[in-house]
């Protein structure tokens, strides 16, 4: 994703800190520069003031939340930070989010859709990297368990839907897909708490990894459907929506509620994690500041 960065407006979120230096001006005074990643994006980063205190910051952790505003420096868009905190990781309530997943899961009939899916769970290695992973380091549910929170968010909405439109969507093939949409990033990601990005997950992405991931344990269940194949890798594919980054719009009734209910849990996590006291900070993902009132 690109993040957009437009002079003098404030800007606040996750980033990750590549590298950073303690500069000396022409005038004699110190400053910090720091090279920060949000998502792909390379962004420097500028602190004038109270260096003892960032400096303390920057040796704790390499993932900060900062506040800043941007400024235009030498041609390019830069950050002049005003606060920077280390970031500190929420945690979700695993077992019950693990307990609704399986419940989800268990109400799907279909019998290859049913296999597949329990291809992934008696996977101990996926599985715990599923429960534990953030689902992302900057844009949503960047926490221990988030992966699986979002996942859940997304099936649970999906089959409420289903239970309204019955004669609009395939249950099985909503909730496997949903399921399934974003296995990809525990081979993109590495480590729950030390969160990073694998060379892999920066090469190929996620939504191409959980391709590859589904395509192999298709290939292990005996005559599963081509048209069944391909109606879930569809959904994986088309997630993101062809504007936020998929190769391909979704085109099915389950691959267009998957994306909508894909960006619907995402939205109400920023919407939540932005919550202040009168207005928010501008959004990349919301595309606006928040009043709360």
């Amino acid at each position: 994703m690109n993040i957009k960065l437009i002079p003098d407006e404030r800007i606040s979120g996750l980033f990750h800190i590549n590298d950073y230096k303690l500069r000396k001006a022409r005038n004699g005074y110190y400053y910090i520069i720091l090279f920060l990643t949000m998502e792909d994006n390379i962004i420097r980063g500028y602190i004038w003031e109270d260096h003892s205190g960032a400096l303390k910051t920057l040796y704790e952790t390499d993932l900060v939340v900062i506040d800043g505003k941007v400024k235009e420096l030498y041609e390019q868009c830069v950050i002049i930070i005003n606060s920077i905190t280390p970031f500190k990781k929420d945690r979700v309530d695993v077992k019950d989010k693990f307990d609704r997943l399986i419940i989800l899961l268990n109400s799907i009939e279909n019998r290859y859709l049913k296999t597949l899916t329990g291809l992934f769970l008696d996977d101990h290695d996926f599985l715990k990297k599923f429960i534990e992973y953030p689902a992302g380091l900057h844009i949503h549910h960047n926490r221990y368990g988030g992966l699986l929170e979002h996942t859940v968010g997304v099936m649970h909405q999906s089959y409420l839907n289903h239970r309204i439109y019955k004669d609009v969507f395939d249950k099985d093939l909503l909730l496997a897909g949903a399921f399934l949409h974003d296995v990809g990033k525990v081979a993109e990601l590495s480590q729950a708490d030390k969160c990073s990005y694998t060379t892999e997950g920066r090469l190929l992405g996620h939504i191409n990894l959980g391709l590859m991931m589904v395509d192999d344990r298709i290939s292990q269940i005996d005559g599963f459907p081509d048209e069944l194949k391909l109606s879930i890798r569809h959904m994986i594919a088309s997630h993101h929506g062809k504007i936020n980054g998929s190769d391909v719009a979704p085109k099915t009734p389950e691959a267009i509620l998957l994306h909508r209910m894909d960006g619907l849990d995402i939205t109400m996590d920023k919407i939540r994690t932005q919550r202040c006291n009168g207005w928010s900070a501008y959004d990349e993902v919301l595309k606006t500041e928040v009043y709360f009132g």
